[in-house]
């Protein structure tokens, strides 16, 4: 809980640091963007057994601009996926441990407009979904009596899926951006890329021409 804690910290912290007035400069996420978003998250937010192996959670998310609010910023509304995998083995017997979870979530964000500059995006959110787990134990496979009345062990199956999240974009051009999410869902810390579509910043906004903000197409 206090990694959790410091981590949502400091990206609230870069993103008011990121933040400056947007009357001298073009905004790095309008409501006509979509987004596609690619990420690795660490550090899983629930327990296996001990000295357990891990892959990164994988995900992958769309994103499109829903509502704009004057003066306070833009809703978007997606979708995301996630799988993460993980491993153990017992120490004497040589049997495998394995659990495969994959998430399907629906994906609302909020990014404030004093938060939003030409390169930096800082956004909250809410994943709301399914989970399901598919578990694997060997050992418990060829002795399941002995597991029987022990919950730790039941593991699989769907559960609900509720997380919230904090995170921020950073764009060194105009589509091509970075990204950084904590949070509380796959995983704690989620860092990725994302590629964004629609309309150049500057034909949605005719204002930024007159303002000479010019940015690299990439």
């Amino acid at each position: 809980m206090i990694v959790k804690k410091l981590i949502i910290s400091s990206l609230v912290v870069f993103c008011l640091l990121a933040s400056n007035s947007l009357k001298a400069q073009d905004r790095s996420y309008e409501l006509k963007n979509s987004l596609i978003s690619f990420g690795a998250g660490f550090g899983w937010v629930s327990s296996f057994y001990s000295d357990n192996s891990q892959w990164p959670a994988l995900s992958v998310s769309y994103e499109k601009g829903l509502l704009g609010f004057n003066k306070v910023g833009l809703l978007s509304l997606g979708v995301t996926g996630a799988y993460h995998h993980a491993y153990y083995q017992y120490p004497n017997n040589g049997y495998n441990v394995a659990w495969n979870n994959t998430v399907l979530a629906f994906r609302v964000a909020l990014h404030p407009t004093f938060l939003m500059t030409q390169h930096f995006n800082c956004y909250i959110g809410m994943n709301a979904g399914a989970r399901y787990e598919f578990f694997k134990d060997e050992y418990y496979d060829q002795s399941p009596t002995i597991f029987e009345a022990d919950p730790y062990k039941r593991y699989g199956g769907f559960s609900p899926l509720v997380a919230g999240f904090v995170g921020m974009r950073w764009y060194p051009g105009e589509r091509l951006g970075f990204f950084v999410e904590g949070g509380y869902g796959m995983s704690y810390v989620t860092i990725g890329i994302n590629w964004k579509f629609g309309e150049r910043n500057i034909k949605a906004d005719p204002d930024i021409i007159k303002r000479g903000v010019r940015r690299p197409r990439y």
